[in-house]
């Protein structure tokens, strides 16, 4: 039986190539430069990303019975003492990421849970006893007008 030459070639070929095209990188060839991205890091911290520059920390709230918070689009909210209920839009309720689950209107806001409010549209809490809420976005705290 004679060997081809052609198709071994092209296979060694093939196979040389393709070490070459996903093999891994190492330190004298990275996929990008360790300064470019300490550059790029410094760049997003500086200025804080997308993000607002406080949008990393909570503010604490102390609020008073009947007083109600309506709540800004991504606004972050957990109700660490007192009482309150939820009051929401026809579009759907506020998600409770701790119970996965979203809290409907007149419902209860379970102390300790991190609520999430999807978007701007007039869903919050109205307070049923003095409490003290950790919230991290924008808000409206104002007069229980519900």
């Amino acid at each position: 039986m004679k060997l081809k030459p052609m198709p071994l070639v092209v296979g060694i070929i093939l196979l040389l190539s393709s070490f070459l095209v996903f093999g891994e990188t190492d330190t004298e060839d990275p996929l990008i430069t360790l300064s470019y991205l300490e550059m790029r890091l410094k760049e997003l911290v500086s200025t804080g990303g997308d993000a607002p520059a406080d949008s990393g920390t909570f503010e604490v709230l102390e609020v008073a019975e009947g007083m109600s918070l309506t709540l800004g689009g991504g606004t972050e909210a957990i109700l660490r003492a007192g009482e309150a209920r939820a009051f929401v839009s026809p579009k759907g309720g506020i998600a409770d990421v701790t119970a996965g689950r979203d809290i409907g209107m007149n419902e209860m806001i379970p102390a300790n849970h991190h609520l999430v409010n999807p978007v701007a549209d007039g869903r919050g809490f109205v307070f049923m006893s003095r409490s003290f809420v950790m919230i991290r976005g924008t808000y409206t705290l104002q007069e229980n007008s519900q």
